[in-house]
């Protein structure tokens, strides 16, 4: 089925198949989330106080975020599953 789309309709396999999506996605996130809060590891060259990208490392802005995620979801279509929860509830910057 997937190999008879039109190859500028799609990926194309395997970049098409869910798993590699999910997978791409769960680490992204958790890149993004680690440079974000400042708790991804660094180089000893480095300095995570200079990182202006780390704008969740203060646990009141991680706080703000999380409640103001949760609040956001009540505007997503019921179609995307299930609401996004507080991830200040459940995980710490740091």
């Amino acid at each position: 089925l997937i190999l008879g789309l039109h190859s500028s309709r799609c990926l194309g396999v395997p970049h098409c198949m869910t798993t590699d999506v999910m997978h791409l996605a769960g680490n992204l996130s958790e890149l993004l989330l680690g440079l974000w809060c400042a708790t991804i590891d660094c180089g000893p060259s480095d300095n995570i106080n200079t990182w202006e990208w780390a704008v969740l490392k203060d646990g009141e802005v991680w706080d703000t975020h999380g409640a103001e995620v949760k609040r956001a979801g009540s505007y997503l279509p019921r179609s995307f599953d299930r609401k996004p929860c507080n991830i200040a509830e459940s995980s710490t910057p740091g």
